[in-house]
């Protein structure tokens, strides 16, 4: 269901998965996301941002920039989007070339 973009489908389906599972916790923040349910998209990826060692977390760093610009928060966009241009993650390049079109 998230793969087709059936993003409502899919968020019923996410609630009877094990909640501790760190690629349920990414997905179903992701699906947030895409669904425009910012709270429920923000809350998650803050839950896996509060985790460094989280399997997700460089791309919950992402994706929680983007959240961030959708809602108008560009002070901590642009201070992810740094911290990610400046690392060595698949993300860097991707940050770098988002901050420049950006500023």
């Amino acid at each position: 269901m998230y793969e087709l973009g059936y993003h409502s489908k899919a968020e019923d389906l996410f609630k009877g998965l094990d909640q501790t599972d760190e690629a349920v916790q990414f997905y179903r923040s992701l699906n947030a996301l895409f669904a425009h349910k910012n709270v429920v998209a923000k809350e998650g990826f803050a839950g896996i941002l509060s985790h460094p060692d989280h399997q997700f977390y460089k791309p919950a760093q992402w994706y929680s920039a983007l959240e961030n610009l959708q809602q108008g928060n560009m002070h901590k966009a642009m201070s992810t989007l740094k911290k990610l241009a400046n690392g060595s993650s698949e993300f860097a390049l991707k940050s770098a070339d988002l901050l420049e079109e950006l500023n």
